[in-house]
């Protein structure tokens, strides 16, 4: 056999492999895939805002804080710091929610919102029975899996006077403390 023959046997079997040779991907060459944030729906975040309302409502307290953004699954002793109070606040201002609810409650989504914020965001306009107007904020906590929780409930408006603060609401009405209340954002 020929030099070039000889040659062209080596290259054609190397080429084509042994069939027992290590068939594992080569790890510099491969992409990994990022989920991506699932897309904003509305009629999840109302239907989250409706469900917290009733439990708060229905004097519900563990449903509630489930269904409040600085709740952790599973846990009253820790929470999300940058979405809430904890749940020993959240508890004491849980009654003077469920006096605001049942005072302004049902409520009608008037006008929904995205968020320059990210997919994880909804925020919604809502009408109370009694015609008081709010601006609800709802988040996902894991953008591509998680439910929306409450984080914020307000009445959506600015401060009366730019840089002071508004008065506090009456001691019946939730203060504030967690993000739920009846003042301006």
């Amino acid at each position: 056999m020929s030099t070039i023959a000889t040659l062209l046997v080596v290259v054609a079997a190397t080429a084509c492999g042994d069939s027992n040779a290590d068939t594992s991907p080569d790890s510099t060459g491969t992409a990994t895939l990022s989920p991506t944030p699932a897309p904003r729906d509305t009629e999840a975040a109302t239907s989250a805002l409706q469900g917290f309302v009733a439990a708060v409502e229905g004097d519900r307290i563990e449903d509630a804080w489930a269904l409040y953004a600085a709740s952790v699954p599973g846990t009253k002793s820790d929470h999300r710091l940058d979405r809430g109070c904890d749940f020993n606040v959240f508890s004491f201002e849980f009654p003077t929610m469920r006096n605001l609810f049942q005072e302004i409650s049902p409520l009608e989504v008037v006008e929904t919102f995205g968020s320059a914020l990210g997919l994880s965001i909804v925020e919604l306009r809502v009408v109370g029975a009694n015609g008081s107007e709010y601006l609800v904020t709802l988040a996902r906590a894991e953008p591509y899996t998680q439910d929306y929780q409450v984080m914020f409930l307000n009445r959506g408006s600015p401060a009366v006077v730019p840089g002071a603060p508004d008065p506090f609401p009456s001691p019946q009405y939730p203060q504030g403390y967690c993000g739920i209340w009846t003042g301006p954002r």
